[in-house]
């Protein structure tokens, strides 16, 4: 793959939001995470970023969005489950909140057990 194909990629705009973010740089990490969905809109993970970097800033409803359709495209997300969860917690909504962080844990515990074996 040459660097400008490189430079078309979804995972590129990833990873250069997860870099922003990083640095702290909140709007160009969302742009960058919204640039990714726009080359891979049935891949969950710019979805679940774009939550995450919402999630950072305190904006749980937009968080909350976001990780829904990461779990839409992805439903056995289980990092999307648990940070949605903790995305509810956020706005006080302890009972949803334990609701996605349960179902985060059992999909997770599924997998371990599945590469044990």
């Amino acid at each position: 793959m040459s660097k400008n194909d490189l430079e078309k990629t979804a995972f590129k705009w990833v990873w250069d939001g997860l870099n922003a973010s990083k640095k702290g740089n909140h709007p160009r990490a969302i742009e960058c995470f919204k640039k990714s969905i726009e080359l891979e809109p049935k891949s969950g993970f710019g979805y679940y970023y774009l939550g995450m970097a919402y999630y950072e800033q305190q904006k749980y409803n937009e968080a909350i969005d976001n990780f829904e359709t990461a779990i839409s495209i992805k439903p056995d997300y289980a990092a999307a489950w648990l940070q949605m969860g903790l995305a509810y917690l956020g706005l006080g909504k302890e009972s949803k909140a334990a609701e996605c962080i349960e179902k985060g844990n059992q999909i997770a515990s599924t997998k371990e057990k599945k590469e044990v074996r």
